[in-house]
């Protein structure tokens, strides 16, 4: 995403209006997440003068991943608004602004950070997903008593305590 901004460049103060519609694998990678085709980007570029620009975004993005607990694909609408600053590479400028050449501005590196400071960490199918068996692993919300339940035996260094609550009497 290239934002010309010639026709702003000598007025400090000017404001020009962007709309753009991108995809993940134009601006990010599958290794750090996934979002849905369709990334949309509006906003505003200021000149603030002395070759520094203020962009202000709106983005609408879909997160696609899978739930902590049960591994099914989950979609996560997200919406936020970014506001950063650009200066000309080369010129002193604050670390934490993206550097631009040419009078164009790339946004791919502004979108992309914001997109995965926004992405949740953790996400669920459901709020009282049950998650997988730990014995044979099928999906607890689909199948809510397996099997494993009832055969399953405790094993381990703690199991023998935990045959001291069972109610039935075992020899530990």
């Amino acid at each position: 995403m290239k934002l010309d901004i010639t026709p702003i460049s000598k007025q400090p103060g000017e404001s020009l209006p962007f709309q753009f519609v991108t995809g993940w694998s134009e601006i990010g990678s599958e290794e750090d997440a996934v979002f849905e085709d369709g990334i949309e980007v509006s906003g505003r570029a200021v000149n603030v003068g002395e070759g520094i620009y203020e962009v202000s975004a709106h983005v609408r993005a879909v997160y696609e991943g899978e739930c902590a607990r049960c591994l099914a694909p989950v979609q996560v609408p997200l919406e936020f608004d970014l506001c950063e600053r650009f200066a000309r590479a080369g010129s002193e400028q604050n670390e934490e602004w993206y550097p631009f050449a040419n009078d164009a501005l790339v946004l791919d590196d502004f979108v992309r950070d914001g997109l995965l400071l926004q992405a949740p960490l953790r996400v669920l199918c459901k709020p009282d997903c049950k998650g997988l068996c730990p014995v044979c692993g099928c999906n607890l919300n689909e199948t809510p008593h397996c099997s494993c339940e009832e055969n399953a035996r405790p094993t381990g260094p703690m199991a023998a305590l935990a045959a001291l609550f069972n109610d039935e009497e075992e020899e530990v």
